[in-house]
């Protein structure tokens, strides 16, 4: 969430009398009026709500037409959550005196709450128009928040510029203004900008966690890190922070400090299902796989439409060789998303380890259809047809996995295989020999290239090291993030 500017304090409200309301009846209408207004003023102070809104309303029965009282009693019903008690009080103030901006940005944010977005803008373009002398910054910072949920990223950017030029030292839209750019994938001009809130306000945790994300799109994950540091120690009860430093822990291979990251966010929200499951991962990193199993049974009990917490799941039944368990659940994360490619890999990795090699082609094929550039896939299917006697085929697979990665050892054995299999019942050209034979020089060359290339975009990640002659790799769901600047910063009254 982002930072949202609050309402304005009652900078135009009329001094206390101290007036018993008994004794009232001895006054005229527009004393009874200002007693009553101060009164609500100071039950709103105290955030007695209810309270305040029956003030203001006995002062609106003594005098209706004064626009600040309907002000006020719009913000007291947006405090409660009776927004459209609210919107009208705040149309009623308009009514009175459409000149005055207060009542129009009010209403912007009791729009957004409700999620009328265009006429929440409409409602910050009216407060604009009246040229405010004060909060000028909160009206465009607001209007950002509304241009952003629109998906107007360029327009939120620019409405941050404005607050910001209004006001050098709003800490909430340099913050607001560094999550726009970094959405953008403006990453060092986001750094810029939540140095530049830091600096004005060095205390506010969404900042820093917004700060450590950015730093992490980088790849700096240890200044990462160090900055989400830094918010846990302004919000050490933040489930969601918790969980991110298990993210950036996890990411650097650092599998059991994460895990008690992710343990304490499970402490502080126990029904969140993406934690659990993040626990999970770290315990099957760990080789834990009894526990890992508890975690994403967990996680599904929370959700059970959790389709990487059913495929997670079934990796570790694998491991502990419960082939028709993991298959089982491999299929419930098919059904639930038929797009995960790595759960139609997994679970034709097992069809093949029970000679079900039909239907294991089948869904390697399906995860190849899906994701046409990983080698994993490319070495399944021609596994798999090699076991179904179908070598020329199987050799052209596991060409298609060599040209992703020239250094999958599998692929360039059963490839060399292969090709001497038909070699010797002159199935192979002397023209396709002599390709063959180039092709090894020229990936060799290429070899160191291709590996760091997939090992920085991550295509290719082999966990499982199987003990059977026709070793598989089945994929492992990577943890998942739900890290805090996904909001930038709520709103504060």
């Amino acid at each position: 969430m982002f930072i949202t500017s609050p309402s304005p304090k009652f900078n135009e409200s009329y001094a206390a009398f101290h007036i018993k309301p008994s004794e009232l009846d001895s006054f005229s209408n527009f004393h009874k009026h200002s007693v009553w207004h101060s009164e609500g003023d100071e039950f709103y102070e105290q955030e007695r709500y209810e309270e305040s809104i029956a003030c203001y309303e006995r002062a609106l029965a003594n005098k209706s037409d004064e626009y600040l009282i309907w002000n006020k009693l719009g913000l007291a019903q947006d405090a409660l959550q009776h927004y459209q008690e609210a919107i009208s009080s705040f149309d009623q103030a308009i009514e009175i005196d459409s000149t005055v901006y207060l009542a129009w940005y009010n209403k912007g944010n009791t729009l957004r709450n409700v999620k009328r977005h265009e006429d929440a803008v409409n409602s910050y373009n009216r407060a604009l128009e009246c040229s405010p002398k004060r909060h000028e910054d909160w009206i465009w910072n607001n209007k950002g928040l509304i241009l952003y949920d629109l998906g107007r990223l360029q327009d939120a950017l620019d409405s941050y510029d404005h607050a910001v030029s209004a006001n050098s030292n709003s800490f909430q839209s340099w913050t607001n203004r560094g999550k726009v750019l970094a959405q953008l994938g403006r990453y060092p001009e986001a750094l810029t900008s939540y140095n530049r809130s830091i600096s004005i306000k060095d205390d506010e945790y969404l900042t820093w966690a917004n700060l450590a994300i950015t730093l992490a799109e980088l790849g700096d994950i240890e200044a990462a890190l160090k900055s989400l540091s830094k918010a846990l120690k302004l919000n050490p009860e933040n489930d969601q922070l918790w969980n991110d430093r298990g993210v950036f822990l996890y990411e650097l291979g650092s599998y059991k400090e994460a895990l008690e990251s992710f343990k304490q966010s499970v402490h502080l929200k126990p029904d969140e299902d993406s934690t659990w499951f993040n626990a999970g991962n770290a315990l099957l990193r760990l080789g834990d796989f009894d526990k890992a199993l508890d975690s994403y049974e967990q996680a599904l009990a929370l959700n059970s439409d959790n389709h990487s917490a059913w495929n997670n799941r079934g990796y570790v039944l694998s491991e502990l060789n419960q082939l028709g368990e993991a298959i089982d659940s491999y299929s419930r994360a098919i059904a639930i998303c038929p797009g995960n490619d790595d759960a139609w890999n997994n679970r034709g990795s097992d069809l093949y380890s029970l000679e079900r090699y039909q239907e294991a082609l089948s869904d390697f094929d399906q995860a190849i259809a899906l994701r046409v550039d990983v080698a994993l896939y490319w070495t399944n299917r021609g596994n798999a047809l090699r076991k179904l006697g179908q070598l020329e085929n199987a050799l052209a697979s596991y060409s298609t996995a060599l040209s992703l990665d020239p250094i999958c050892s599998e692929a360039l054995d059963w490839y060399n295989l292969v090709f001497k299999a038909l070699k010797q019942k002159n199935k192979i050209s002397p023209v396709a020999e002599f390709n063959e034979e180039e092709h090894a020089t020229e990936e060799a060359d290429k070899r160191q290239v291709f590996h760091q290339a997939l090992l920085a975009s991550g295509l290719v990640r082999q966990i499982k090291q199987s003990s059977r002659t026709q070793q598989f790799e089945r994929q492992l769901i990577k943890v998942k993030g739900r890290p805090v600047s996904e909001t930038i910063i709520e709103e504060r009254r």
